[in-house]
């Protein structure tokens, strides 16, 4: 049988295609397909099967897939597509693939999908990975590749930050953190591993990062490390290097997983750890038994054999033999790509899936493209694939009313004339029992009287919702001596929350800043310089805004968060006005004060914080404040106990 291979990637070239080729088929993989003339390929080659897997260089674009569809479709040659990005971007890269590339039957890594796929009327089947002894066995030990302990991966950060609950996460802190934390020398060889620390809540050190590494050639890693440490993606199916590191003769250390121990035995082919305690506990142990590794080594070897791609390759054929798709006609099913948004906190959410545009969302939603680019903090056209795109405030948030805030000296008889409302409007909408007001209370003001009038920014000190919700604040200044501990704390605890940063601390510290974006915190504006802002004018007040603005997007990439923290909590009508005309909607002050700056104990603020708590609170604390990490290390689990939500004040409006 003749078999066309529509790809490039190394990862897949050396897998499945040698596969086919051990079991006595022949096998033509086509390299790029850019200027590539597929039909002239297939007239040449005149192959009985063609295949395409993955998510690469060579079908990720709508071009691309456009090609491969214009090119299987009129020959009656069965195209088939193996998933093996499943189960995380089934939604957002399989199906549409799927939909534009109309292969006629689809393998999946995921046992799971085999059943969604048949529902949406695809022909469907299982194929795990496997490994391929031409560039996957044992070779001499190199001392170039030694290392007590290896990781041949990618990093994934972006990808990561999108997927906050991905089994990934778990591999990392189980395997990774505790050696690095223990200072016992771990070798990365792939991409992207210096901007994982915040991911891993601890810094990589620098020499420790070999970069990226030949696919062909990773076997000398794993032949020459004492310790090889295979990440595990989910909990139900296994990563190809899995398989890859044990046909090297690697010896393996992974996680825990039911699917692990299912097709292997922990402790006589490969070693499995299910915290960070037992990671740190086998590693010692099996760095000072060479024997003992030795022989789990070689177990390793004899059980993977089973698990060749000139297997898989059999196998794939028995399925497709057995479907009798290579007496049938090209598969007739119908895919619709369906933009659907679910919602997370305040917003509607849609995840970015492959080839789509600002335009064709704009279109969907009604949103202008503009909208979407501030809601979420983007510049550039360009969007990536998963992301969680903001969309809109939820439906059931969106009210009446817009927010009005008295200032000094006011009174609801000329704010009545302001907005041309009557006072006993203002007293019915708000339930005033008089027409007694004070400086910092908020009115609601019905928007058919806004129109296209700028209202000032609006000055909050709690939540607007009546969501059991409480947001964790800090402001930045000056100094950042305690910073990175406060925000390893955060990370121990998976918060995310708002953070208010001077221009002029962003430029000091701009690790700590891409730290703190990293992270999944909030960025807000606390002014450039950090002065009494009621002592300057409207122009000053807009200057040293404005200027915090531009030095947040220069040297993060994002615009921050449309929300503003008046430095020593001053404020007044004039600074409220500044704010509101350069689209600041909420000035933000806060209903607990730590009074961390004073250096009170870690208890201290604690009570302080927990005798002061009604709901909805905004807390301020500091991000150089020398107990705040322990404060706050002792706060969140409580907070957490008592049912509340922690969040960012953008999720409390």
């Amino acid at each position: 049988m003749r078999i066309l291979f529509l790809e490039s990637h190394p990862m897949w070239i050396h897998g499945l295609p040698n596969g086919f080729m051990d079991a006595g088929h022949e096998v033509k993989i086509s390299g790029p397909l850019d200027g590539l003339d597929i039909p002239n390929l297939i007239s040449e080659f005149r192959p009985d099967l063609i295949i395409t897997m993955g998510w690469g260089p060579e079908n990720s674009t709508i071009g691309k897939q456009k090609k491969i569809y214009e090119s299987t479709i009129n020959v009656n040659i069965p195209h088939v597509y193996w998933a093996t990005e499943d189960p995380t971007s089934t939604e957002i890269f399989t199906v549409p693939y799927i939909s534009r590339a109309h292969p006629d039957f689809v393998f999946t890594i995921c046992r799971d999908r085999v059943d969604y796929y048949r529902s949406l009327g695809i022909p469907s089947e299982h194929l795990d990975f496997g490994y391929h002894p031409k560039v996957h066995s044992p070779v001499e030990f190199d001392p170039q590749y030694y290392s007590p302990v290896s990781i041949v991966a990618n990093g994934y950060p972006r990808k990561l930050s999108y997927f906050p609950n991905h089994f990934r996460h778990q591999s990392m802190k189980n395997l990774i953190k505790p050696l690095i934390e223990n200072n016992i020398q771990i070798n990365f060889y792939g991409n992207h591993w210096d901007n994982m620390g915040p991911l891993l809540g601890v810094e990589i050190p620098k020499e420790w990062i070999r970069g990226y590494i030949d696919y062909t050639i990773a076997n000398k890693i794993y032949s020459s490390s004492d310790i090889i440490i295979g990440l595990q993606n989910l909990p139900t199916q296994l990563t190809q290097r899995t398989y890859e590191v044990l046909g090297s003769g690697g010896f393996l250390l992974t996680n825990s997983t039911p699917e692990v121990l299912r097709l292997f035995k922990s402790g006589r082919e490969l070693i499995t750890s299910s915290s960070p305690e037992e990671t740190i506990e086998l590693v010692n142990y099996f760095l000072q038994h060479t024997k003992e590794r030795e022989k789990i080594q070689k177990y390793g070897i004899e059980t993977v054999n089973k698990h060749s791609y000139k297997a898989r390759a059999q196998y794939m054929l028995e399925v497709l033999e057995k479907s009798g798709i290579f007496n049938k006609r090209k598969s007739t099913y119908s895919l619709r790509i369906e933009r659907k948004v679910y919602q997370q906190g305040n917003f509607e959410i849609y995840n970015i899936k492959n080839g789509d545009t600002f335009y064709q969302i704009s279109k969907e939603f009604g949103v202008t493209i503009d909208q979407l680019k501030h809601l979420n903090d983007l510049t550039s056209d360009i969007i990536e694939t998963g992301l969680p795109l903001k969309i809109r405030l939820a439906e059931n948030k969106v009210n009446k009313y817009d927010y009005y805030t008295i200032c000094h000296g006011e009174s609801l008889g000329k704010i009545s004339k302001e907005f041309g409302i009557s006072v006993e409007e203002l007293i019915k909408e708000n339930e005033l029992t008089s027409d007694f007001i004070y400086a910092g209370q908020l009115l609601k003001i019905d928007k058919k009287y806004i129109k296209s009038k700028k209202l000032p920014s609006v000055l909050l000190s709690k939540g607007l919702k009546d969501d059991k919700m409480i947001s964790l604040t800090f402001d930045a200044g000056d100094s950042a001596e305690n910073t990175e501990a406060i925000l390893d704390v955060l990370k121990k605890h998976n918060i995310q929350t708002t953070m208010f940063l001077t221009g002029a601390w962003v430029e000091k510290f701009p690790h700590f800043a891409k730290r703190i974006v990293s992270d999944g915190h909030e960025i807000a504006n606390h002014s450039y310089s950090h002065p009494d802002l009621t002592k300057y004018s409207k122009n000053e007040i807009l200057s040293e805004l404005t200027r915090t603005s531009s030095c947040i997007e220069k040297v993060l990439g994002i615009k921050g968060s449309p929300l503003f923290r008046p430095p020593f909590g001053y404020w007044n009508k004039i600074l409220l006005e500044a704010a509101g005309q350069i689209d600041i909607p909420f000035t933000i002050y806060w209903s607990i004060d730590t009074l961390d700056w004073q250096e009170p104990t870690a208890d201290t603020i604690f009570s302080r914080i927990f005798s002061k708590l009604t709901g909805n609170d905004i807390v301020l604390a500091h991000l150089n404040g020398k107990p705040t990490a322990a404060a706050m290390d002792l706060v969140i689990p409580e907070l957490k106990k008592q049912g509340y939500q922690l969040v960012k004040v953008s999720e409390m409006l």
